[in-house]
This record gives structure tokens, C-alpha cells and sequence, in this order.
């Protein structure tokens, strides 16, 4: 069985960057090119994302302090690339489940939040197209 890492990262205002990869399982049926094709269609025009939604972990680099004013809530996706290494999706999901999650999202519409809002419950907005 063939799986993907679908590599992504978050970058701050200043381009500072934390990188960050998920492992999926059941990549078997796909051409990692056309698939890269499809996620990027997915995504903003600019290759961006809200990771909450694709349930995938936020790479912010402030963790439990205060963010900074370059801090924002978009991560950006970096690429795909077969492995051997085993799935580590805190959710189990195999690969086609996330392709489909990702293109819902898009349907959908993307949202974010504002990191610099202290409330415990994110409040989300909409990106407009």
C-alpha cells in the first residue's frame, strides 16, 4: 500500500515558518500530479487553507502565549509526496476521505478566525472569493 504525506506550513507576516506534514494511508489509485491538481483548485487561489477545517494540526509558532501582530490564522500547502513512512492522521482517515474533505470545504467556503481574539470559542468568518 502506497501512502501520501501531504506537506504544508504556517508562515507569519514576518515569513517566519513552521513546516508540517500528515501521513495518509491508501494513496494507491491516484497520480500524485493530478491529485496536486485537484487540491490546488481546492484551495485559495494562493495555496492557503484553514487547517481546522480539514481537521489537520495548526502550526502557529506561538503555542500558549500571545500572538504577534503578523500572526493570522492560514496555513499554506506545500506539496504531496509518496511514502513508506505509516499513517499518522490523528482521525484515520485514508487519503480519498481527506481529497473528499478538502474539496467540501472548498464547495463550502472557507473560514478563519482571528488568532488575536482571547475568547476560548473561535469565532470563524468567511473568506470571500
Amino acid at each position: 500500500m502506497n501512502n501520501v504525506r501531504f506537506n504544508y506550513l504556517y508562515r507569519d507576516a514576518s515569513n517566519y515558518l513552521q513546516r508540517g506534514a500528515v501521513v495518509f494511508a491508501d494513496a494507491n489509485d491516484f497520480s500524485l500530479p493530478d491529485v496536486e491538481v485537484r487540491l490546488r483548485r481546492a484551495l485559495m487561489s494562493d495555496g492557503t487553507f484553514a487547517a481546522h477545517q480539514l481537521r489537520l494540526p495548526e502550526l502557529f509558532l506561538f503555542v500558549e502565549g500571545a500572538p504577534s501582530p503578523d500572526d493570522h490564522c492560514l496555513h499554506e500547502f506545500f506539496g504531496l509526496e509518496a511514502t513508506a513512512d505509516q499513517p499518522d492522521d490523528r482521525f484515520n482517515r485514508r487519503f480519498p476521505e481527506f481529497l473528499n474533505e478538502v474539496e467540501r470545504a472548498s464547495r463550502e467556503g472557507w473560514t478563519g478566525f482571528d488568532p488575536h481574539n482571547s475568547s476560548s470559542a473561535r469565532r470563524c468568518f468567511r473568506f470571500s472569493a
